[in-house]
């Protein structure tokens, strides 16, 4: 389940909603860990494209200690070999029905949690991320994090299912540092100091959104065809990237496919299309952002 891209005066409606909770935005590998009695081997994970990822070993074995059954956890593999689960689309211990696609994001967190405590509790490698629920918490936590220059945050319906694949209008991201998922198209026509960046519409088109100079960041190890993050000022009413800058080398390439970097990112839901699809126990919120 992707989220879509909303505005800080739209997360500051949903922070004063109760039907909205917060987490942190984490700056990892967003993996999907499927752990099944009937399958070999019984723990995998998978990446945003599907295909299968490396398990750290010392999350490996953590997710061994999950009962017989199926199970699919949802969260944001490290570079520090820490996983930290938000989500829960299915637990099914001894292939008995508990949690699925359809429960609530609320049922589908106090299940995680309870799981969470029985086979985790102090492990440095499994952690749920924190959740922030009342408008006290939740403000609490995007003042935090803003402070202490975090990626961003990331709201969640409480009563919402989880739409496996596709980017949900009941989750919506906000990032403090403005950043796009580009491709390397060409060396500009300009010359070869710059790459010409594209994303692709809802058709499959190339379209140019501006470019980055090959002798800054990772661009300078980069080549066409490769995907780089990079950071902007905004988003011009011409179609452009406003001074793209400090470009990032996506290594893992099943991380992000080219064909993933797609022009919608530069438009934020309106609130009334989230608004349009429409208590809850008070988790503690985060008291630091998580790095």
């Amino acid at each position: 389940m992707l989220a879509v891209t909303v505005t800080k005066p739209m997360i500051a409606q949903l922070a004063a909603s109760a039907d909205w909770a917060f987490t942190q935005k984490l700056d990892g590998k967003r993996a999907l860990a499927v752990v099944d009695s009937a399958q070999r081997p019984r723990v995998q994970m998978h990446g945003r494209s599907g295909q299968q990822i490396k398990i750290p070993a010392t999350v490996g074995r953590q997710l061994e200690r999950l009962p017989e059954g199926r199970y699919i956890l949802d969260g944001e593999l490290m570079k520090n070999d820490v996983y930290y689960l938000f989500d829960a689309p299915q637990i099914s211990p001894k292939n008995q029905p508990l949690i699925g696609l359809t429960n609530p994001y609320r049922e589908r967190m106090e299940v995680l949690r309870h799981l969470a405590r029985q086979l985790w509790t102090g492990s440095h490698h499994i952690q749920v991320l924190p959740v922030a629920a009342t408008p006290e918490t939740k403000l609490k936590l995007f003042r935090g994090l803003q402070e202490c220059r975090a990626e961003g945050i990331v709201a969640r319906r409480m009563d919402a299912p989880y739409r496996d694949g596709q980017r949900s209008p009941f989750m919506a991201k906000l990032k403090f540092i403005k950043t796009a998922d580009c491709v390397i198209d060409r060396e500009s026509d300009e010359g070869k100091n710059s790459y010409v960046l594209i994303v692709y519409d809802e058709q499959g088109n190339k379209v140019p959104v501006g470019m980055v100079s090959r002798q800054v960041g990772d661009a300078r190890h980069a080549h066409v065809g490769d995907v780089l993050e990079v950071e902007y000022l905004t988003f011009s009413s011409h179609g452009r990237m406003v001074q793209p800058t400090n470009p990032k080398l996506r290594l893992d390439k099943l991380d992000k496919l080219p064909r993933e970097c797609l022009l919608d990112q530069f438009f934020p839901m309106d609130m009334k299309q989230i608004m349009a699809y429409i208590d809850l126990d008070e988790p503690a919120a985060s008291q630091c952002p998580i790095h």
